[in-house]
């Protein structure tokens, strides 16, 4: 213990942010070469 109670839950994240042509593109992207699909999920947002 470091001091630190009633901690339940820490999450740490990245964010990517990808222009491309076409949505199917970017999901391609993310399986290809952006996520450890092993170990992490993605999403997709428009902006």
């Amino acid at each position: 213990e470091k001091g630190f109670e009633g901690v339940k839950n820490v999450r740490v994240g990245k964010v990517v942010l990808l222009e491309a042509q076409s949505e199917e593109q970017v999901h391609e992207i993310a399986k290809k070469i952006l996520v450890n699909d092993l170990i992490e999920d993605y999403t997709v947002e428009r902006a």
